[in-house]
């Protein structure tokens, strides 16, 4: 699970001419090699690549085009990129663990495969992460993920701020933002007093009362600002064009006390707290929206079948006309690439 790191999102496009055979899973493999790949820039690794939609001459919106006939096969394909150094730094701290790293997803993505329910992976929907140190925002449609990005604010932010605005260590910073903290205050929070302890033991000097309300003054705009970015990068990628339009909170930081409508104001759409939903038996500690990603984790590999068994294609066709250069007589280059790409556990699948 993975977030941050400057996500960016490319739709690449390809075709294949079939003279009327049937498809097979060669044929699928040609059209996904035939996909131009963009030139994503040096000390970038791909994240994630996977076909959103299939097209069989006039027919579009194909999950799975094999044992189907026609004259021209066509395909759409997601493609994140994430900086290359993140990557390589996660990688290294999980082997000096001795543990092995099977492959690396973005949260925002695997968020929402725990927490959309079907109408909204189908119709369109955004899942907003709200992690510790970014906020990521990821858009489904047709059941496919078609674009992913992230805010470089989080969490951790708001806690900051708390701990600089009432001058109090991080660590009773967050448990005032857990237990007291919220975006709206009324005329009751004015009049509810917190007792800010101190470190030094000299409790009569240091002892300090503030009221939630001037708690709620420091965490708002905070979370107003988070916001704000959110909804630039959703119109940015066009997210008001979609049949639906709903979005879902997930991430410990979305269980702040009235976010939700916060959320509605800036956003203009409708939100909601999402929460695991496809497992089942999940402790009530990890039924919260905090766990959204964790959970969205277990799902991953189901999520990349299709209908009639599983459709994972190696890398090596795309890799080799990335490179411009056969197929079989790539072994160098392809290999390489190929490691590259094993080593974020890239697979192309629907």
């Amino acid at each position: 699970m993975f977030s941050g790191a400057s996500p960016r999102s490319y739709g690449l496009a390809g075709s294949i001419d079939l003279e009327g055979r049937v498809v097979n899973e060669q044929d699928v493999a040609r059209v996904l090699a035939s996909c131009d790949m963009p030139d994503y820039g040096d000390g970038r690794e791909v994240l994630h690549a996977q076909p959103v939609n299939f097209a069989l001459d006039h027919r579009t919106g194909l999950s799975d085009p094999r044992g189907q006939m026609g004259q021209e096969l066509a395909t759409d394909m997601h493609m994140l990129t994430v900086d290359a150094i993140a990557i390589q730094n996660l990688a290294h701290c999980v082997k000096r663990c001795d543990l092995e790293l099977a492959g690396i997803a973005s949260s925002s993505y695997v968020s929402a495969l725990s927490a959309l329910v079907e109408d909204e992976q189908e119709l369109g929907a955004a899942c907003v992460d709200l992690g510790g140190g970014t906020t990521g925002v990821s858009i489904f449609m047709k059941k496919h993920m078609i674009y992913a990005d992230a805010v470089r604010m989080g969490g951790d932010h708001v806690t900051s701020d708390i701990s600089m605005g009432l001058q109090v260590p991080t660590a009773m910073a967050e448990r005032i933002k857990t237990f007291y903290g919220g975006v709206y205050a009324t005329g009751m929070d004015d009049r509810e007093m917190i007792e800010l302890e101190s470190d030094t033991g000299d409790w009569e000097h240091d002892r300090r009362r503030v009221s939630r309300a001037e708690l709620i003054g420091i965490m708002r705009p905070r979370v107003e600002e988070v916001l704000e970015e959110v909804r630039s990068l959703l119109d940015a990628a066009g997210f008001e064009y979609l049949p639906s339009q709903k979005i879902v909170l997930t991430g410990g930081g979305s269980q702040i006390p009235g976010l939700d409508g916060l959320a509605s104001k800036i956003l203009g759409q409708q939100v909601r707290l999402g929460r695991p939903l496809r497992v089942h038996g999940l402790p009530q500690a990890a039924t919260g929206p905090g766990f959204a990603s964790a959970v969205g984790m277990c799902l991953l590999p189901p999520a990349h079948r299709m209908n009639g068994g599983t459709l994972t294609f190696r890398l090596n066709a795309i890799l080799c006309a990335a490179s411009n250069a056969p197929c079989a007589g790539s072994r160098r280059t392809g290999d390489a690439k190929r490691a590259k790409f094993r080593r974020c556990g890239v697979s192309i699948s629907a």
